[in-house]
């Protein structure tokens, strides 16, 4: 009786300390709102692409704009889902095209290969939580 009183105690000090740990460990995340998570990607692709202040000061406009419709595509109820996504998938291209007319062809070569690691990247995440299938 007393051997399991004993367990029981220790026990619950183990559990006890690595409660308090888990919690002192896990500082909360500071979420940014969308428009900073915006001006983050703008800041990566002018560094990555070496945009000019004005090439930076078109990309702002054009993203946007095209956020603009997006939220707007996103908030009309009275279509179904499917076209929704046609819709948001052909503005994403429309603002694709935009973009890549503000740019030289050195950076425009050189944005197509950062945008397909991205596509290498999510693929991986895909294979990774096994959600891959047909589009």
């Amino acid at each position: 009786m007393k051997m399991l009183k004993k367990i029981a105690l220790v026990g619950s000090g183990i559990l006890l300390a690595f409660s308090m740990n888990a919690q002192t460990d896990q500082a909360p995340k500071e979420r940014k709102s969308p428009e900073e998570r915006q001006a983050k990607r703008i800041e990566k692709v002018k560094a990555k692409l070496e945009l000019t202040d004005e090439q930076t000061a078109q990309w702002e406009a054009i993203s946007a704009k095209h956020k603009a419709e997006r939220d707007q595509a996103h908030a009309n109820n009275e279509v179904k889902k499917q076209a929704k996504r046609a819709e948001i998938d052909a503005l994403r291209t429309k603002q694709e095209a935009e973009l890549a007319a503000t740019l030289t062809p050195e950076q425009l070569i050189k944005w197509e290969e950062l945008k397909a690691q991205r596509e290498q990247k999510m693929q991986e995440r895909k294979e990774q939580h096994g959600k891959i299938g047909p589009k």
